[in-house]
Order: structure tokens, then sequence, then C-alpha cells
């Protein structure tokens, strides 16, 4: 028969093995954030793709939209960002298929360089607003790439 002291010992350990479980889970979550984060930056150190301003990159965006060339189109997004590449590329795919896509680029030609200001000067946005009332039906975000000068879009 266990003593009440030798319960409390087998607490004890049970909470501290719980402990070191718990803290082994943080360090492994934690040294794969950390290698995220270094594949995001190889990522953005050797992405070239794009134009030297928002506005050139959003023209070659729409040049490339209106040649229906989606893998070209969907490399002006930023690589590593909550969205790849690759999902673009099907989102735009689609856009093609579902017959939307001149809507797509019509609505990204009338877009203008808003003056509202971002998080940082790497960010910059675009807005389409109703021809009629003004107001802001789109809005899409560029980010520039420090390490390569280009600007990428990050989100339309």
């Amino acid at each position: 028969m266990l003593t009440k002291k030798s319960y409390y010992i087998i607490a004890v350990v049970v909470v501290l093995l719980v402990i070191a479980l718990v803290i082994g889970e943080i360090n492994n979550e934690k040294e794969e954030y950390v290698e995220l984060l270094l594949e995001e930056e190889g990522l953005r150190s050797s992405d070239y793709i794009g134009g030297e301003t928002p506005q050139e990159t959003m023209e070659l965006f729409i040049e490339s939209l209106e040649q229906k060339d989606f893998l070209k189109a969907s490399q002006y997004f930023v690589m590593g960002g909550d969205i790849p590449q690759e999902i673009w590329r099907d989102f735009l795919e689609e856009e093609e298929e579902n017959g939307t896509l001149e809507n797509l680029i019509s609505i990204l030609q009338r877009a203008e360089l808003s003056n509202r200001e971002l998080a940082t000067e790497n960010y910059k946005e675009f807005i389409t607003r109703d021809e009629e009332s003004g107001e802001i039906l789109y809005s899409f975000i560029f980010f520039k790439n420090d390490e390569t000068g280009v600007w990428k879009i990050e989100s339309i």
C-alpha cells in the first residue's frame, strides 16, 4: 500500500514529466518557426521578379494576365507570403475558366495608387473606386523586397 508521501512523489514526477513534454514541444515549434523564417528569407533574397516601382509591377502583372501567362503572373506575388504563388496561379486560371479574367484585368487597369499611409514605406496600396460614387471597391497591397529592390503583390 502506498503512503501519502508516495502519492505526493508520484504526483510531482508526473507534473515534472508533463512540464518537460510541454517545454520540448515549445522548443520543437520554435525550431520549426525559425526554419520557416530562414526558408522565407532565402526565397525573398533570390526573388528578382517584379518592377522597380509598384506601378511597374502592376503593369507587368496586367501584361501577364492579358497574355494568359498565369505562371508568370503568379510570380509577381510575394514569395513565402501567406498565400503561396501556386495558389495565386490556380486562382488566376480559375478566373480564366470562369470567364471573369477580363473583369479582373479591367479592375486592375482602373486601379490608382492610394495616398493612404500603410505600416511602412515598403507597402503601397492601389485602389479601384466605383466610377459613380467614388467608393473604394478594391484594394491591392504591394510590398517592396528590400533585399532585391523589386515590388511584389502581397494581396489582391
